[in-house]
């Protein structure tokens, strides 16, 4: 099991490439949620020499961000492009059928084209505290950094969890 300290190491990471995209938008026009996800994975590569794959299998299907740390610590994360709330709800499934019993952390991460990043950022709040896996602990760590703590869908008392991420782009 990953250490939750390494887990937010690896969401400074992240967050590092996120905001860029904030920062330059006119170099990601045009971009889709794929090419976000293959520059997030160069950052990841850089600290972990290689060992970042995007489209790789676990548990149930492929997740868009899989960090293999050390000695079988996974790290999974699931990409999107935000489309409201409905859909936000779909993904916290998608991302959980990719977990299994033995990781403790997911993470969402969510590209937001929207005019405005506030009422996205209300409507994902109401969308994970709404979702049925939800059960406690829902925290704003930063701005667009949420938390919360989610069952896995194949064992109701297993909490995951589930860092989300969000970037204005």
């Amino acid at each position: 099991m990953i250490d939750r300290d390494k887990v937010l190491d690896i969401i400074h990471i992240l967050d590092n490439s996120g905001t860029q995209f904030e920062k330059t938008p006119a170099t990601f026009e045009g971009s889709d949620e794929n090419d976000y996800r293959n520059i997030l994975l160069v950052g990841l590569n850089n600290v972990f020499q290689g060992k970042a794959t995007g489209e790789t299998f676990n548990s149930s299907g492929k997740s868009d961000i899989y960090l293999h740390i050390d000695k079988g610590n996974i790290l999974v994360c699931e990409c999107k492009i935000w489309v409201g709330q409905k859909k936000y709800g779909e993904t916290i499934d998608q991302l959980l059928g990719y977990l299994t019993w033995r990781q403790n952390y997911g993470i969402m991460i969510t590209f937001v084209k929207n005019k405005s990043l506030t009422n996205v950022l209300t409507e994902a709040e109401g969308a994970i505290r709404a979702h049925t896996s939800y059960r406690s602990n829902f925290q704003k760590i930063a701005t667009t950094h949420m938390l919360s703590n989610h069952v896995l869908p194949s064992d109701e008392f297993k909490l995951v969890e589930v860092h989300h991420l969000f970037y204005n782009i």
